[in-house]
This record gives C-alpha cells, sequence and structure tokens, in this order.
C-alpha cells in the first residue's frame, strides 16, 4: 500500500490577499449578479425581452468585474480559440464544396 505525502498549506501570498472591505465588495457583487441573472431569466421567460436583456447585461457585467482575472485569461486565450475556429470552418466549407461537387458529378451519371 502506497501513502501520499500531503503537504501543507501554504497561506495566500501578501499581493495576493484582499482586504475585508474587497472581499465584501465581491460577495456582494456576486449576490448582485446572481440576483440580476434570475431576474433576467425570469423576464425572458413572461416575455419582457428588453428589460431582460438590460437585466442580464447588468448581470453579465458585475459577474464580469467580480471574475476579472478569469475574464483577462479568456480574453488573453481569444485569438488562438478564434484561429481554431476558422480553421475548422475552412475544413468545413471545403467539405460542403466537395459533397456539392459529388452530388453535381452523380447528378450528371444518373441523367445519363
Amino acid at each position: 500500500m502506497a501513502t501520499v505525502p500531503i503537504s501543507a498549506s501554504k497561506a495566500p501570498s501578501p499581493a495576493r490577499r484582499i482586504s475585508a472591505r474587497e472581499a465584501d465588495a465581491r460577495f456582494w457583487a456576486r449576490i448582485g449578479a446572481a440576483a440580476s441573472l434570475a431576474g433576467a431569466g425570469v423576464l425572458l421567460m413572461t416575455g419582457k425581452s428588453r428589460s431582460g436583456l438590460a437585466l442580464a447585461a447588468a448581470g453579465t457585467v458585475l459577474a464580469a468585474w467580480d471574475q476579472q482575472e478569469a475574464v483577462s485569461e479568456c480574453w488573453r486565450r481569444l485569438p488562438a480559440v478564434l484561429d481554431e475556429v476558422q480553421g475548422i470552418l475552412g475544413k468545413a466549407q471545403r467539405a460542403v464544396d466537395e459533397f456539392s461537387t459529388q452530388g453535381d458529378k452523380l447528378r450528371q451519371a444518373l441523367k445519363k
């Protein structure tokens, strides 16, 4: 039977520590984001699309403010993701063109 050593948890570095005020602000931002997104869902389901979209946008802004590190990481990775999507779309377009060519050849063969 093998044993796995458990390392002591490290205290957060001074640069990563946040003040009580910032922690409180983030807590309320999360509450606000969740409430506004839930309210937006209710408004959208009841047919009030303008109000629902406005409230969803507000909730999204609050969630993005709360998750700044994740947003900046997504923004940093966006060009690579777009290049990959562009490559996939190019392959799909070539496949559609090939299917179209094969379909034309098949129609010509069946007409004879």
